[in-house]
């Protein structure tokens, strides 16, 4: 929450430099048809809170790890996380359930249910499913209830510089919002309408809730359901809640399923595909790797077969999505190679859900990615049996960082934006071997400050990493300034106690920061070095001026420093970047940024 870290230095995540929070329109296209599309009609619309990375960012990150385990634990009779987890349940309840004659389906949904929950109404929900819970402690417990009262009733947005509160509601799209609505609803529902001690609870014998969307298994008549609809909102509509868009009858469309009963009243299901739904891939024509349209095909391929109960059902929905990809440019017969292989993964998959697989202990392989992994993976593979009489019965794991990015390589790449930093040397352009960070302009006086990439720079025991996309020119950097007379007695200092450099310590290194161009920042140091009728006026307005001055006096020159270019940000980042490598590199308390400037 602080932004500080255990050992006291700061952290930089993005949530740590707030941005404005601002509303945009979600379209809700799919209650539309198809011919209301054509004819251009405006879709009903969700005001959505963009609250990532605002100011209230920080405790919606806090408080949600532990709000979700409590939600979950207080909604565990009717909670529903998502599509597979409503795949398992339906699968027990075709287990555990005999089937009946008059059975049917229904569904429910709640009208716009983050704008009808009242504040106040989802914090003593909130109070109610906190005194119930027993995996957090009190503490943690009291400030989570704090501060999500207080992120509810300090939410704003901002829109035209114009900046607007909430009236009604709970935000949607913070961190918590979910959580505390499948509280609210719980609390509504189970705990003050005691829905479950009410007659026509009898007559439901399954009772799914995925936030505002219900699915049920129905005992009595379409009548029947109907009366329970309207008692229902009339119980509810003291709290705000009111449910529309009912579904009953032997099959209904609920998330991304059709669910159905089949001759022998058992819940079947296949992929629901909605009307407005124009099954769009990406398209083999543009510029991303090759296995990128692999997995698009293999994990679609994935998908249609785990959300299809019957066979019959998999192969209609397969031939569909692959008249769909190939639409969007995959060849058939690439395509005709994957499906065989996604099925054996969803055979795979099945029989682990279905064994003790899970609860196995993983050996996770963690590396860097590089070409040749896959190469690496059918390697360890062959040593499975090997691995498993050395570690035991584990599950075998690779866990590869992700792989530079063509956004990375080439739109966010300044050397290929600003022109590279390596100079050209010799009549044919060889490279120069020991390139730096230099600029290359002939008449640039800092050029020849800049130490050579191939050179290491060591700084209180620690290695310093330039960037070798920055140069002379390049503005918004933090640099590091280090005294080439001092680096010298360090030498000698090694050799006299027969150590290396690293371990010798010495005073010689200035963290700084500038926006402007790095050569016109150290234009400005250079002014403190100037003589003026013998003598150096001006040498206090810089740490390298003074530095020169007190402790090699008869050596005044910015030559006498090597200069390099750590990183470049934000201009607003850079007064937490700079600190955070004064710290790192302990240069405020060995080193020239404790020397006191004046300005």
């Amino acid at each position: 929450i602080t932004g500080i870290t255990d050992a006291g230095g700061m952290k930089h995540s993005p949530e740590f430099r707030p941005t404005t929070p601002y509303p945009y329109p979600l379209f809700k296209v799919h209650k539309c048809t198809p011919e209301q599309l054509e004819q251009k009609v405006v879709p009903p619309l969700r005001l959505v809170h963009s609250t990532r990375e605002g100011p209230l960012y920080r405790l919606e990150k806090w408080c949600s790890p532990c709000l979700t385990e409590v939600s979950r634990s207080y909604c565990a009779e009717e909670y529903l996380l998502d599509t597979p987890a409503l795949i398992s349940d339906l699968a027990t309840m075709n287990n555990t359930q005999s089937p009946s004659d008059g059975v049917l389906l229904f569904t429910l949904d709640v009208v716009a249910l983050y704008p009808s929950i009242d504040v106040d109404m989802a914090l003593r929900a909130m109070d109610h499913a906190l005194s119930e819970d027993t995996s957090q402690n009190p503490a943690t417990k009291r400030a989570v209830r704090q501060f999500s009262e207080f992120i509810f009733k300090e939410s704003f947005v901002v829109f035209e510089n114009q900046v607007y509160k909430g009236k009604k509601g709970i935000p949607t799209g913070n961190c918590i919002s979910r959580q505390i609505a499948d509280i609210s609803m719980h609390w509504v529902l189970f705990v003050k309408l005691k829905i479950k001690e009410r007659e026509w609870w009898k007559l439901i014998k399954f009772w799914r809730r995925f936030i505002d969307d219900i699915l049920g298994k129905w005992l009595g008549t379409v009548e029947q359901f109907n009366r329970f609809v309207e008692e229902l909102n009339t119980l509810c509509k003291p709290f705000g809640i009111q449910f529309a868009d009912a579904q009953i009858g032997r099959q209904v469309n609920y998330l991304d399923l059709s669910i159905y009963l089949d001759s022998d009243d058992a819940i079947q299901y296949c992929i629901y595909r909605k009307k407005t739904d124009a099954r769009q891939f990406l398209n083999t024509e543009s510029f991303h790797p090759a296995e990128v349209f692999k997995s698009v095909a293999f994990s679609q391929m994935l998908r249609v077969i785990g959300r299809n109960s019957t066979d019959e059902t998999a192969v209609r929905d397969l031939q569909e999505l692959k008249e769909d990809l190939a639409r969007c440019g995959h060849k058939e017969t690439d395509l005709d190679e994957i499906e065989p292989k996604a099925v054996l993964r969803a055979i795979n998959n099945q029989m682990v859900s279905n064994s003790e697989e899970e609860k196995k202990e993983s050996l996770v392989f963690t590396t860097n990615y590089f070409q040749e992994v896959y190469q690496a993976k059918t390697f360890i593979k062959k040593l499975e049996p090997d691995i498993r009489r050395v570690a035991g019965d584990v599950r075998i794991i690779f866990a590869l960082k992700k792989n530079t990015s063509i956004q990375q390589c080439v739109v966010k790449n300044r050397t290929l934006s600003q022109g590279g930093t390596e100079r050209l040397t010799g009549a044919e352009g060889e490279r120069d071997q020991h390139s730096t960070q230099a600029c290359g302009a002939g008449k640039c006086k800092t050029c020849r400050m800049m130490i050579g990439l191939d050179q290491p720079m060591v700084v209180n025991g620690v290695e310093v990493k330039l960037d070798k996309r920055l140069n002379c020119k390049s503005k918004n950097v933090i640099y590091i300034a280090q005294c080439k007379i001092c680096q010298t007695k360090k030498q000698e200092m090694a050799d006299e106690f027969h150590t290396t450099i690293e371990n010798v310590i010495v005073e010689d290194s200035y963290v700084g920061q500038t926006m402007s161009e790095a050569r016109m920042r150290m234009n400005n140091h250079r002014s403190a070095f100037k003589c003026a009728d013998g003598e150096f006026k001006d040498y206090r307005k810089s740490a390298l001026a003074q530095h020169t001055y007190e402790q090699h006096p008869g050596k005044m020159a910015l030559t006498n420093f090597n200069l390099g270019l750590i990183k470049s940000c934000t201009a607003g980042q850079l007064d937490r970047e700079e600190n955070r490598f004064i710290s790192k590199l302990r240069t405020e308390v060995i080193g020239l940024n404790r020397i006191k400037v004046v300005r």
